[in-house]
């Protein structure tokens, strides 16, 4: 018998454009996709209107150890083209200068439990691609693991995120039902 297939939500990034608040009131289930800072304090406020606007579960990004800057064909990066007002409108101002607020490198197990207690959401870690690493997550107390390589556009890792999902599906046997992106 296959797996039930989940009622679709929308995983909205930290770095949006529309405010969290906007979200909420259009009554669709949302996670907010996060990437954590360096200084994980400085992610508290983000992570709060998050969950006060009514985002349902956390997921947590982990498969973007290096951003990569799109640039167009013009030679512009993207963020060059956004409007302004329209780039991460749910962070507090300032926040890029402080120390800290740098895209963490060092994420970890500690993490995941760290952002449960921290919100009372569930846990879904983006980016696994190894079935240890899925074991280890869920271990950890992730609710989920989101099998993705981030379209390849920011990892090393060239592989479709499907032949990934083998692996963790020998890990976890009939338990797993996978679903990949190369988002």
């Amino acid at each position: 018998m296959p797996a039930q297939t989940p009622d679709p939500c929308w995983s909205c990034p930290s770095n949006a454009g529309t405010r969290f608040e906007e979200i909420g009131a259009t009554g669709v289930e949302w996670w907010v996709q996060a990437y954590l800072p360096g200084n994980r304090e400085l992610a508290r406020p983000l992570l709060a209107r998050a969950v006060a606007a009514g985002a349902r579960a956390i997921v947590l990004t982990v498969d973007t150890p290096v951003v990569g800057t799109k640039i167009t064909e013009g030679g512009r990066s993207v963020f060059d083209l956004v409007p302004t007002g329209q780039l991460r409108v749910n962070f507090d101002e300032g926040y890029d200068a402080l120390p800290g607020a740098e895209k963490a490198t060092d994420l970890g197990p500690t993490d995941i439990a760290r952002l449960h207690e921290l919100t009372g959401l569930p846990v879904v870690v983006k980016g696994v691609l190894r079935g240890d690493d899925a074991r280890m997550c869920v271990e950890a107390g992730a609710a989920a693991v989101w099998v993705s390589n981030h379209g390849g556009a920011s990892s090393t890792v060239r592989s479709q995120p499907r032949s990934r999902c083998r692996g963790c599906e020998q890990q976890w046997g009939s338990r797993s039902r996978c679903t990949s992106t190369a988002d």
